[in-house]
């Protein structure tokens, strides 16, 4: 541990910060090799998406490819959650399941747990194979002997993490070259990779993981309540930051101020500067306040 501020043992679901791990064993199958997936797929596929025309354009594709149906995927239909695509889902056809954020994920799943079991059906429970390949994976990692489980809004299994460890975990991530088992090495390398070549794939258009995301020596991703996990080169580390009141307001200033502190020379801080501004304004565009990272790290040797 290099330095923290808060509980850096306490414990709390990952969300959806733990995609990138859900799709390694699908990599290791060598099923994107079967199905001939490409990198904006496989980005999708560590997705929260907004469900914009080029991410239903790339989950079209995954299903065209590997013969998946969208109503073999578990959640509700729902909207975009871009506003324009929304606008356009409402004028055009309504909801559907492909419009779910978790979608790229779903596919995933489903993928793996057909390839093992010959069915689509159960792929959601903690007692399946995908699922029960996940943990392996997240365990090493993150350097965690034992992780709980809850079921998260999609209705999968989610991962219950100290802090510490969700940083350790995008440490490696973000470095593959730390993990000594080669061939996982090389399936976190493809994500990293995937990832940079298609950063809006990740999330969307002008958002803070898609931003972040553009720059070659960092690798980020958020989950709902509050979880941002990100990893940088150079120095090589791992952050996870839990905000205690569950939103995501505060994630550009807390990893501006990271940034700040650690890779003062990141170009990701001015486009976080310019997208996510520390003065707040109002309707009228008056400035009427400011957002302050008011935290002290405390240093470790």
């Amino acid at each position: 541990m290099v330095a923290s501020y808060g509980d850096p043992h306490y414990a709390t679901f990952m969300r959806s910060s733990a995609k990138p791990v859900q799709v390694l064993p699908t990599l290791l199958a060598g099923l994107d090799k079967t199905y001939d997936l490409g990198p904006e797929e496989i980005s999708i596929m560590s997705a929260s998406h907004m469900g914009e025309p080029f991410h239903i354009e790339t989950l079209l594709g995954i299903m065209e490819k590997t013969g998946l149906k969208e109503e073999d995927l578990l959640m509700k239909p729902t909207y975009p959650g871009a506003p324009y695509a929304r606008e356009e889902a409402i004028r055009q056809g309504g909801k559907r399941k492909l419009y779910h954020n978790c979608s790229g994920k779903h596919l995933n799943l489903l993928l793996y747990h057909r390839e093992k079991t010959g069915t689509t059906e159960g792929y959601y429970e903690t007692s399946s194979p995908v699922f029960q390949a996940i943990s392996e994976y997240l365990k090493r990692l993150s350097s965690t002997p034992k992780i709980e489980t809850g079921v998260d809004g999609c209705g999968v299994p989610v991962f219950y993490v100290p802090i510490f460890h969700q940083a350790k975990l995008f440490l490696q991530l973000t470095n593959p070259e730390l993990v000594e088992d080669a061939l996982l090495s090389q399936a976190i390398e493809k994500v990293f990779s995937s990832v940079h070549a298609y950063p809006k794939h990740i999330s969307g258009t002008d958002k803070i993981c898609s931003i972040i995301n553009e720059d070659p020596e960092l690798f980020a991703k958020g989950g709902a309540k509050g979880i941002y996990c990100f990893g940088m080169k150079n120095p090589a580390l791992g952050f996870a930051v839990k905000v205690e009141d569950g939103t995501a307001d505060s994630w550009p200033q807390v990893v501006k101020e990271l940034l700040r502190i650690y890779k003062p020379s990141s170009p990701t801080i001015a486009k976080l500067d310019h997208l996510f501004p520390s003065q707040i304004t109002n309707d009228n565009d008056r400035v009427i306040g400011e957002h302050v990272t008011d935290f002290t790290l405390t240093f470790y040797e």
